[in-house]
């Protein structure tokens, strides 16, 4: 298992207070590997990184323009791919818009 800095991570709790998210939908989104780099400790508990709490705030973004999980996983996924899913990524991206504004034209 890797070596933690504790003084670098916060804890699930920590983590659900600052963001006003409940534990559950954080471990959820754990579980969907939507936070490709957590990191556990010997006890198993977590801990989230300040770019994990990056990371958070995106798919908080994202999930509130309506994109699915699966969709956001893609998309996080092919960050840690590098530059070369760049394109991909943006048309995800440009998909997502389209849609909002189909959304907001039906209204």
């Amino acid at each position: 298992m890797e070596t933690i800095n504790q003084a670098a991570t916060f804890t699930i709790g920590q983590v659900a207070k600052l963001k006003n998210v409940s534990p559950y939908t954080l471990r959820y989104y754990d579980k969907l590997r939507l936070f490709p780099k957590i990191t556990r400790d010997k006890n198993g508990i977590r801990h989230f990184t300040q770019e994990d709490l990056q990371w958070f705030d995106i798919i908080k973004c994202l999930k509130e323009t309506g994109m699915p999980l699966d969709q956001i996983k893609s998309f996080v996924d092919a960050s840690y791919q590098g530059n070369e899913t760049l394109a991909s990524r943006i048309a995800l991206l440009q998909k997502q818009t389209s849609k909002i504004q189909a959304d907001i034209t039906l209204k």
